[in-house]
Parts: structure tokens; sequence; C-alpha cells
């Protein structure tokens, strides 16, 4: 070693003289590359920023951080003011040397700048965060994606958080990894109607939680019956280590939960912005954040690596249902209920194959019932291992490959924000109609990628101009949500749909005011090939001060047709109600509606429509196309 350094600097004070020459060489070119940072300039660290979570409000261009918990600043004026934070991290965090354990990502990136003289974020310092950091012993961080579940209102739109994945494990024994996940802290005695007003006004502290792996997967694919999508993220050691520091910072804290912005989906964006600044991904999000809209922006990014498919329990099952020859279907229901020597002995009538199918679904079945609640546990394990028992009687392989992962994947399918124009008549008066609708989906969109049979539409808004040049609010649909989720000799879910909104109600030939409009239905659905047919009984709750008695309160009879074909789908709906308290009349009405998707964000659309009450006919019809972004 004495050698190479005798060769490479013989000569002692030229080696000092090019040495000196490299640092002011360095210091220049970092200098010329950088910003300084100081309290001045503060609010164009971006980073900064990041760590306490601020964000420019799109209505007065003020920043302020989301972060709710005054503990988490350590200025008075933390929340609102970034200057003021960074003046007081700066002091504090000098000065108080334990508090760096506290905040290690932000002392980590003072330190990094300059303003921090010494970092001390050690083992020996911080024993409390490095236990906690050793239960992950990260290797590599995934996205997790369990799909959307619309019989959960926290859940219909999908759900995000993040695994750390650990050293020495693989993708088949992911289970005991650690998550992150922020979801609101809610109040489960609370009603539906409480419960999805406080989500939707904040009114439920949003925290963020670490658990294990096995117990969201438990969750999210055995009892919600959701497929899962893990996407793998291509971070550094240092970003993974960034990522963690700031969600220990988070962990003591709160933020107020809003269902359709400051969302899960949200809150892990803004974790991925402070592990690589760069992505700017919570940029792209500010009325509302979609779990698949979030997944679709990292799209971009270069963020995603292997992606891997978990289909549910239900998924499994059904797969292997379809399989099922439909001449064993009956008796597999029975062998399920039961294990009669009668069951039994029809059993042996087929061949090996088919015994271990009949066993295996029943098997799947039962456990489903289990997980569902619709059998008892104790009985549902009793029984499982019964049926294990006469399975390894048979040849060990199974008859069914496993289920196909999805051609398409929920971030591929189409987007969710969709503006339409179209031309038609409505009681004879020529009409353009421009349709804003800022989510999600209907039932005769592009269906790849979107749960069968189910529609989401959120603040869709119709305005008509007519030929007489006036403009006026055709519709205003608040909320709907249907589930036509189909019947078979397996499932037997109950479909049901829920609409709130404004929508013309025709008094006489020239007057139909909007009129607040509440629709709720449930009923049976049912799947004959490519075709789906419903039925559901609706109740109905209209209010307009116009209207006799101002309200009519209305059961009906809500029955349809859907086909879904390559790019062409329809809808064919018949709709009867009867008053039953209030103002006095019928309604029926009858509408079909086609669309061809040229691409999964562009269709062409008609529609016809015709209605009868108090022995008034009223006619529409309409021809347009769809832009979906």
């Amino acid at each position: 070693m004495n050698n190479s350094m005798s060769t490479a600097c013989s000569v002692t004070q030229p080696c000092i003289a090019v040495f000196l020459l490299l640092i002011l060489t360095s210091s220049v070119t970092l200098a010329s590359n950088q910003t300084p940072l100081s309290t001045d300039n503060v609010e164009t660290q971006q980073q900064w920023l990041n760590l306490l979570q601020f964000r420019r409000s799109d209505w007065n261009n003020r920043l302020q951080s989301e972060v709710d918990s005054p503990d988490f600043f350590l200025s008075k004026k933390g929340k609102h003011d970034p200057k003021a934070e960074l003046r007081a991290s700066i002091e504090q965090l000098s000065q108080t040397r334990s508090l760096q354990c506290r905040f290690p990502a932000r002392a980590q990136w003072l330190h990094q700048q300059g303003l921090l003289d010494k970092l001390d974020i050690t083992p020996d310092n911080c024993p409390d965060l490095h236990q906690w950091l050793q239960q992950f012993n990260a290797e590599s961080i995934s996205l997790i994606f369990p799909a959307a579940y619309l019989n959960s209102p926290s859940s219909m739109f999908g759900h995000t958080f993040l695994r750390v994945n650990q050293h020495g494990q693989s993708n088949n024994n992911r289970l005991l990894a650690q998550t992150i996940n922020f979801a609101a802290n809610v109040n489960h005695e609370d009603p539906e109607l409480i419960y999805a007003f406080r989500g939707l006004f904040g009114g439920y502290p949003g925290v963020i939680t670490v658990k294990p792996y096995y117990q969201k997967a438990k969750e999210y694919s055995e009892i919600e019956n959701r497929d899962i999508w893990e996407y793998k993220l291509n971070f550094t050691d240092e970003e993974i280590e960034r990522l963690l520091l700031h969600t220990w910072e988070l962990l003591p804290n709160y933020f107020d939960y809003y269902f359709f912005d400051e969302n899960c989906a949200y809150r892990i964006l803004t974790l991925l912005d402070v592990a690589r600044p760069s992505l700017h991904l919570t940029d792209k999000f500010h009325t509302y954040a979609i779990p698949s809209d979030t997944l679709r922006s990292m799209n971009t990014s270069d963020l995603i690596g292997e992606i891997l498919y978990r289909p549910s329990m239900a998924t499994q099952l059904e797969h292997k249902i379809n399989m099922l020859p439909k001449h064993l279907h009956k008796l597999t229901l029975a062998t399920a209920k039961s294990d009669s020597e009668t069951t039994k002995l029809e059993l042996k009538n087929y061949s090996i194959e088919e015994q271990a199918a009949v066993l295996e679904v029943a098997f799947d079945h039962l456990r489903y019932q289990a997980q569902q609640q619709e059998v008892p546990r104790q009985h549902a394990a009793e029984y499982s291992l019964a049926l294990l028992k006469q399975r390894s009687q048979l040849p060990p392989d199974s008859p069914f490959p496993p289920a196909p992962k999805p051609l398409v994947r929920d971030d591929e399918g189409h987007k969710t924000f969709e503006i339409s124009i179209s031309q038609g008549n409505v009681n004879h008066k020529q009409t353009t109609r421009l349709t804003l609708r800022p989510a999600y989906h209907d039932l005769l969109d592009p269906s790849a990628g979107y749960p069968d049979g189910a529609q989401i539409k959120f603040l869709e808004t119709a305005i008509d101009y007519r030929e007489t040049g006036t403009l006026r609010v055709s519709s205003f649909t608040g909320l709907n949500i249907t589930s036509l989720t189909p019947r078979n000799d397996f499932f037997k879910p109950i479909s049901w749909r829920i609409d709130a909104g404004l929508y013309r109600k025709h008094l006489s030939k020239t007057d139909d005011p909007l009129t607040g409009t509440l629709n709720i239905g449930a009923g049976h659905s049912y799947n004959i090939g490519n075709q789906q047919l419903y039925a559901l009984l609706e109740v109905q709750y209209q209010h307009q001060h116009r209207m006799p008695s101002n309200y009519s309160a209305n059961l009906g009879l809500h029955v349809g047709w859907l086909t879904r074909k390559n790019n062409w789908q329809h809808h064919l709906a018949l709709i009867h109600t009867d008053s039953v308290a209030g103002y006095n009349h019928y309604y029926d009405e009858l509408s079909w509606q086609l669309s061809y998707h040229l691409q999964s964000n562009l269709s062409l659309t008609g529609s016809t429509q015709v209605s009868h009450t108090e022995g008034e006919y009223f006619h529409e019809y309409q021809l347009g196309i769809e832009w979906r972004f």
C-alpha cells in the first residue's frame, strides 16, 4: 500500500496542491448546481414542504399543512408557515438531540442541507426508532391495491396501502411482512348514513397504522372477497429509508379524513413523494383522488416494477364453479351441506376426476359460506375436515387450473372523468346537452377493469341548450350507486341501487321543475350468457314546492335488460311507480340506451325515452359522443 501511495504522490507539495484544487473545483460545482437554502426561500424547497405535508390551497393559493395534529409542529405557526417551522426545527433539533428521534426524516434532510450541524439518530440515541425499523427488515416496497368493493362505502373505489417486503422473503411468503396503511378512525357503531356524511366532510380522524400483511390480506381477500393487485415499486435503499423515517414521524399524528380527496390513496402518494421528491404525484390530484387514478399516475414515472395478482376466495370459487359441469352442481351443493350416505353413494357414480372436482368446490363453498357467516363457523370447521379427508383419498392433483389473471387491470380500465355532448329532441324541442361526470363508471361504459354490473356516478351534471336559446340544468346526480351482482346456484347476492339527485319531473305539459329525488331499490339479477336481467322493488321520495302537497312518497318496480357484446352495450329499462303519500299520481318510463366504444375512453351513444304520467306522454331522444380522461 505504501508503494502505491509513493507512486501516486512521490512529491508531497504538488499532491497537496492537486488535492486542494479538487476540493475547490467540487465546491464551485456544487455551488453552481444548488439553490442556497435559507428561511427566505423555503417555499421553493419542495422536499421541506413534503416533509411537513404542506399543500397550496385551490381556493386562496395559500400554503397549509394537511396534518391536523398540533403535536406535529415545533412552531405554533407551523401548520400555516413553513418558514416558522423551519426556524423552530433548526433551533430545537440542534439544542435537543432526543427530538431528532421524533423527527428523524426532518433532521436528516436539514443535516443534508447544512442547516443542522450534527445528526444523531443512531441506535444508541434513538433505541425506540431503530427497534421499530428492525421489524421491517426492508428490502423493497410494494403498493397493494384491493379492488373495488361496492358493499362497503369506504371501499367502493378500491383501496391502496404499502407493504414493506423483507429480506429473504419471496412472493409466496410475504404474509409476515409489515404494511403501512392510512384509513379513517371510525366509530363502528355509526349508522351507514352518518358514516357516509362524516367521511365526506372530514368528520373522522385519519391515521397511519402499521400491521402485518396477513391481517390485511385476510380482511380484503377473504372477508370482503376483493382481488388484490401488488405493484412492486422501484425504490432505492435510501428512498425506502426516507419513506420509513417519515412514516415514523406521522404515526402519532392525525389528519382530517375526506372520502374523496384526503383519503387512503392520496395519503399514500404523499409518502411516495417524500421517498422520491421528483415524482410530484400529489400535484396531479386536487379535488378528488380515486385509487385507480392514482395508480394510473404512477405508470408514467418509471416507478412500477413487477405486478402480481392474488384472486380472492370468491374469485377462485367462481372460477371453479364456471369449470364445474352443470350436471354436478346439485350434487356439489348437497355435498357442501352434509356428508350423508346418499350423497357419498351418488358421488361414487362419477369418475375420479369428477369426484375430486365436487369435493374441492364443496370445500371451498363451505369456507366461503362460513366467512360470510351463512353457516356456523364451528360446523364449517368440523365438516371441512371431513371433506378434506374424503378428498385425500383421491389423487392429489387438482382438476382445476389456477384462476386466470384478468386481461385488464383496474388501473388499465377507462379513465374516470367524463364529458359528453349530445344532440336530440326533448318534448319536441331541439336540444344540445352537455354532461359532466367527475366520477366514476356507468353501466354502459367499457366494463374492462371494473366490477361487472356496477355503476357509481358522482356529481354528474347535465345542462341543456334549447332551440329557444335558453340554458337549463336537465339533471344533477349527487350520487348513484348500482350493484347488479348476478345470482346462481352457489351465490345469492342482493342487487341494489341508490340514487340521490335533482331530476326534471313532469307536472304538466309546460311545467317540469327540478325535483329533489331519492330512490332506493333492492332485488335480484341473473346472467344468461352475455345478457343480464334484473328486477328491483324501489321506494322513492320526491320534494318540490310546486308539487301538490310539496312531496310524494312512492313505491315502484324497476326492471332491466343489459347486453354486452364486443364493443356494443345496451340497456333497456322499464320503471313504474305509484304514490302512497303526498302528491297522488303514477309514473311510467320506458328507456333504451346504446353505446359503441371506439376505444376505452371514447364512445358513441344513443338514447330514447318515453314517459307517461297523469294521462300525458313525454318523449326524448339523444345521439352523442363521450370522452373520458
